[in-house]
C-alpha cells in the first residue's frame, strides 16, 4: 500500500521516485547497485526527447554558422559599444528568425536537479521512500532497537541502513514494509549509505568511498568534452564571443564537473553512484545522436555560396571601399549606415 506522509518541500518529487525506486528494487530482488542503474536509465529514456530537441536545436545553430560569419565580417574591427550592441541585435535576429536558442541546452541539466535533490532524500530516507514505512513506524523502529524514539528526520542514514540490515537479517516485517529490502552493500562491504569523507575509520574502506567522488568528477567532465568533440557546431569560434564570453564558457565548462565532485563529497555514495551512472548513459547518448543526427558541416566554398545568397536577399551588394579605422587610428561605428558600412 502506497503512503504519502509528507514532511516538507521536496516530498512532492521524492515521493514519485521513491515509488519508481520501490518497483525497480523489487524487480532487482532488493540489489540497491542495480536498481540505482536502472533508475539512472529511466531518467535518460524520459528526458531523451529533450535531448534529441537539443540536437536537433544544435544542427540549426551548425546551419547558421556561415551566416554568423558573415555578420562577424561586416562588424570586423569595430569594438565600440554602439556597434558592438547593433552586431549583437543583427546576431539575435538572425537566431530568431532561424529559431536557434544557444540556451535550450540548459534544459535537461536543469532537469537534473530536482532529480538529485530528490534521490538526495530517497537515499537519506531509506525506510520512508524505498521500505514504504510511515514516520511513527519508523520512529518506534528506532525505539526498538535503540532503545530511545527519535522523529524519523532525525534518524541518520548510517543507522536507517543499519535498521534495514538488522530487518534483513531478523526476518522481522513491520506492517506495510515492502517485500524485499535493499541490500546498500557493494562487493560486500562497501556502504553505499557512507558520506565520503576522510574521517571514516576502516581506512580500505574509505579509500573506496573516496573514489565515487572521482569518478563523478572525471566522468562528468568526459561527458561535456565528448559532446562538444562530436557536436560542435563552430559557435564557440565565432568571433562575436568577446574575452569575457569566453572565460564564462571556460567556466561552465568546469562548473558541472566540480558541483559533481562537491555534491560527492556531501552526500551518501549511492548518490555519487548515480552520477556516476548519469554520466556513463550520458556519453552512450550523446554518442548515439550524433551518429543519427549529425550536425551539418561545410566547404569553404559552401560557406561562400550561402554568404553570397544572404548578401542578395539584401539587395545588390556594394564594395567595401572603407576600412574598420578612422585616420586616428581607432575602430569607426557601425551604429548609424552609410556607404563605407555595407557588406
Amino acid at each position: 500500500m502506497l503512503r504519502m506522509n509528507f514532511s516538507g518541500f521536496w516530498d512532492i518529487f521524492a515521493y514519485p521516485f521513491g515509488y519508481v525506486m520501490q518497483g525497480l528494487n523489487y524487480v532487482c530482488r532488493g540489489n540497491y547497485v542495480l536498481s540505482l542503474l536502472l533508475f539512472a536509465l529511466v531518467v535518460k529514456l524520459v528526458t531523451l526527447p529533450m535531448s534529441i530537441k537539443q540536437q536537433k536545436n544544435s544542427i540549426k545553430g551548425a546551419a547558421l554558422r556561415p551566416k554568423m560569419m558573415l555578420i562577424e565580417k561586416k562588424y570586423a574591427g569595430r569594438t565600440d559599444q554602439k556597434t558592438l550592441r547593433k552586431k549583437q541585435e543583427e546576431l539575435m535576429e538572425l537566431q530568431q528568425r532561424e529559431g536557434y536558442s544557444p540556451f535550450s541546452g540548459c534544459l535537461p541539466m536543469l532537469i537534473q536537479f530536482p532529480i538529485i535533490i530528490a534521490l538526495y532524500r530517497i537515499i537519506r530516507f531509506p525506510l520512508k521512500y524505498i521500505c514504504n514505512l510511515s514516520n511513527e513506524v519508523i520512529s518506534n523502529l528506532h525505539k526498538v532497537h535503540y532503545g530511545e524514539a527519535a522523529a524519523f528526520d532525525a534518524i541518520d542514514t548510517a543507522r536507517q541502513i543499519e535498521m534495514i540490515n538488522r530487518l534483513n537479517q531478523t526476518g522481522e516485517a513491520p506492517e506495510g514494509i515492502v517485500r524485499f529490502l535493499p541490500d546498500f552493500n557493494l562487493f560486500g562491504h562497501l556502504n553505499l549509505g557512507l558520506t565520503p569523507s576522510f574521517k571514516v575509520g576502516d581506512q580500505r574502506v574509505n579509500l573506496w568511498l573516496l573514489l565515487i567522488p572521482v569518478l563523478c568528477c572525471a566522468l562528468s567532465y568526459l561527458s561535456m568534452w565528448i559532446g562538444r568533440k562530436l557536436n560542435d557546431n563552430g559557435m564557440a569560434q565565432l568571433q562575436s564571443q568577446t574575452p569575457e564570453q569566453k572565460s564564462s564558457m571556460t567556466i561552465m565548462n568546469l562548473m558541472m564537473p566540480l558541483m559533481s565532485l562537491w555534491i560527492a563529497f556531501i552526500t551518501p555514495a549511492a548518490v555519487g553512484l548515480y552520477w556516476i551512472y548519469t554520466s556513463l548513459f550520458g556519453v552512450l547518448q550523446t554518442v548515439l545522436l550524433a551518429k543519427l543526427m549529425p550536425l551539418p558541416t561545410y566547404t569553404e566554398e559552401e560557406i561562400r555560396e550561402i554568404q553570397r545568397a544572404m548578401k542578395n536577399q539584401k539587395g545588390q551588394p556594394r564594395t567595401v571601399v572603407g576600412t574598420s579605422v578612422d585616420e586616428n587610428g581607432k575602430p569607426k561605428s557601425l551604429h548609424y549606415e552609410d556607404d563605407d558600412d555595407e557588406y
